[in-house]
């Protein structure tokens, strides 16, 4: 019969060793007998034999397409005539052959879950109790496309990412093992390129699938595409054992079975990227939570002082804290600071920042000293750059002196009823070296003053002719005399407003106030 091959344009139980020739487990058995005099077979339900009889593993495994079970074997006397070796000995070796088939039929039916989950794109720990599930529907696809056919096999194969290799992603008919078989490279696979741009190719005969470069060495073939409305995703392949054609209705029911695999596939996808979302949003809604817990000042009682603080909110908002306690020396300690990363990376970073700022400055005198220490240990912890802004304010309540360090991003001002002085603004120092660039100012809050700290944004200060910075110092220096008389609450309140109204409306961060009320302290 002269060979030809059929491209069609295009509009998925039998045995799985149909195509399996002598296996390992038969030379295994075989060898076992010439050396023992003992003959061993599996059995399919071990349940059926007696203790006298049998030797069986416990390993959790499965046979090719049932559900995991107990890998038994069958010990008895070689009908052969031959030197058989003592029962004691037999038998101990046997069992040790079993417990190995069970841990080989255990890895290949894990092998069996994970390839139907890569076949999906979805990660192995997404959903635990779904990669079974979606193994053994797609054996049941096609099984069923194998059935309808009468074909012995079927292979499904998808593309990798690079669309350079078919790998052998689910099987009927074929032995597990060709699941941990390399990729087929592209290049070469003439019948899966035909099918990949559409067509239903048949291959009716064993010289047209050398030909052709069938993947399995059968006598006919036929390969249909699997794809999405818009990407092809592989090959379905069904193998026969003799040579046949594939007329028009059997080529259209494999491209059926097809497009019913490319439709549980692109679920599975869909599946997995709403549960990888949904994933974002708890952590989304936990790290709001987090954010709304730790936001402002903690209640504190120190007499004759007052503290309060005021944040940004909004997309553009910086991740920032403010925090002020009492040290173990008596000194009140009030500190804002501010990362300039984005995201939950800002957020992780000022976690840490306060935490540092609490264990350090309660074991050293000097703000610049906190500071300094604060940002080696942080920068310690974080690859890269750090990018904060930190300022940290130590007062003595009693007599009012204070001690104030900054680096970053970071405006301060002692506000007084007839003029505000504003001190040395830090220069951003983004990269947190070992020795951060540090501005520190000491002096003393008389009665009714009070020492303002605002963080801005990096974008503000490092404008290489200053004047954005300039800007906002100017419409910071405004902001402070809007509110003559006011209280913490009322002041922090009126510098937000005036400086989101003014010229400064990108340089508005967080800021905190403390402010001496003169009661219950010395003048």
């Amino acid at each position: 019969m002269k060979p030809s091959l059929k491209i069609h344009d295009p509009t998925a139980d039998i045995g799985r060793d149909a195509l399996r020739g002598p296996t390992a487990f038969d030379e295994l058995c075989l060898a076992f007998q010439k050396a023992t005099g003992w003959s061993l077979r599996l059995r399919a339900d071990p349940s059926r034999t007696t203790s006298s009889d049998l030797t069986s593993s416990n390993s959790n495994a499965s046979s090719t397409g049932v559900a995991p079970g107990a890998v038994s074997l069958e010990l008895s006397p070689s009908p052969l005539p031959a030197v058989r070796a003592p029962r004691k000995f037999a038998e101990p070796l046997a069992r040790g052959i079993a417990r190995l088939l069970g841990e080989v039929a255990e890895a290949r039916h894990a092998l069996w879950q994970r390839e139907a989950e890569l076949a999906a794109g979805i990660p192995v720990a997404a959903r635990p109790a779904e990669p079974e599930v979606f193994a053994e529907r797609l054996d049941g696809i096609l099984r069923g496309g194998c059935e309808a056919l009468e074909c012995p096999a079927a292979g499904l194969y998808l593309l990798d990412q690079g669309t350079t290799e078919l790998k052998l992603r689910a099987a009927w008919g074929l032995a597990r093992y060709k699941l941990a078989e390399p990729p087929r490279p592209l290049r070469g696979a003439t019948a899966d390129l035909e099918a990949l741009t559409g067509h239903a190719v048949v291959l009716a005969n064993e010289q047209l699938c050398r030909l052709w470069h069938a993947p399995e060495p059968v006598e006919a073939a036929l390969c249909v595409p699997v794809a999405s409305p818009t990407v092809p995703l592989g090959t379905l392949w069904f193998f026969s054992r003799g040579e046949r054609d594939f007329d028009d209705r059997q080529t259209q029911l494999a491209e059926i079975v097809a497009g019913r695999i490319a439709a549980d596939l692109e679920r599975e996808v869909l599946l997995g990227d709403a549960a990888a979302r949904a994933a974002d949003d708890r952590s989304e809604a936990s790290l709001e939570r987090w954010i709304a817990d730790n936001a402002g000042l903690p209640p504190l009682d120190v007499p004759g002082w007052s503290l309060a603080a005021s944040h940004s909110h909004g997309d553009n908002a910086l991740p920032a804290f403010e925090d002020a306690f009492v040290t173990d020396r008596g000194t009140l300690a009030v500190v804002l600071g501010a990362s300039h990363l984005a995201g939950a990376e800002g957020h992780l970073a000022i976690a840490a920042t306060r935490a540092a700022v609490r264990a350090h400055a309660m074991r050293l005198r000097r703000a610049s000293a906190v500071v300094e220490a604060v940002l080696r240990t942080v920068a310690g912890a974080f690859s890269g750059s750090l990018a904060t802004s930190l300022a940290v304010a130590l007062v003595h309540p009693s007599s009012g002196y204070f001690h104030f360090a900054a680096t970053g991003g970071v405006l301060a001002a002692i506000r007084r009823a007839k003029r505000s002085r504003i001190l040395r603004t830090s220069a951003i120092d983004l990269e947190c070296e070992t020795a951060p660039k540090l501005v520190e100012e000491r002096g003393r809050l008389a009665a009714v003053e009070q020492l303002v700290l605002l963080c801005v944004r990096a974008s503000d200060c490092e404008d290489p002719a200053g004047e954005r910075a300039a800007r906002g110092a100017r419409s910071f220096a405004a902001a402070l005399q809007t509110a003559i008389g006011a209280d913490a609450n009322a002041l922090a309140h009126a510098i937000r407003e005036s400086t989101q109204s003014g010229s400064a409306t990108e340089s508005a961060g967080h800021l905190a106030v403390i402010a001496r009320d003169g009661s219950g302290t010395k003048p």
